[in-house]
């Protein structure tokens, strides 16, 4: 066959299945329009998700208290002490704690913000 016969034969053949080819056509484009949706949906959840956390202030702060300080257990509840001013945990206070008994300390990790 030469390539013109090729060619009239596909275009012979497209003519003649116009509805199964239109619904193949609108298929793929369905399908492509939901996969773009979907990685869209799931980078913004996970940006908003992010910028509440950060903004929520649970994961700056640590609060260290006696064991005694657990409720429960037949234990009172000791006040807790008001009187030292609240430090920034940053490098020196992680190696001053990792210097008490029985406490091991992590290596801090800076988690990526996304900007807002």
């Amino acid at each position: 066959m030469k390539p013109r016969d090729l060619g009239d034969l596909a275009l012979r053949n497209l003519r003649e299945a116009l509805l199964r080819n239109s619904l193949t056509t609108l298929g793929i484009a369905v399908g492509v329009a939901s996969l773009v949706a979907m990685l869209s949906l799931g980078v913004g959840l996970q940006q908003l998700a992010a910028k509440r956390l950060s903004q929520s202030g649970l994961f700056d702060s640590v609060f260290v208290t006696p064991r005694m300080n657990l409720r429960g257990m037949g234990r009172a509840a000791m006040p807790p002490s008001l009187d030292k001013e609240p430090r920034l945990l940053d490098e020196g206070a992680r190696q001053e704690i990792s210097r008490l008994p029985n406490v091991v300390c992590p290596p801090l990790r800076r988690a990526p913000i996304a900007p807002s």
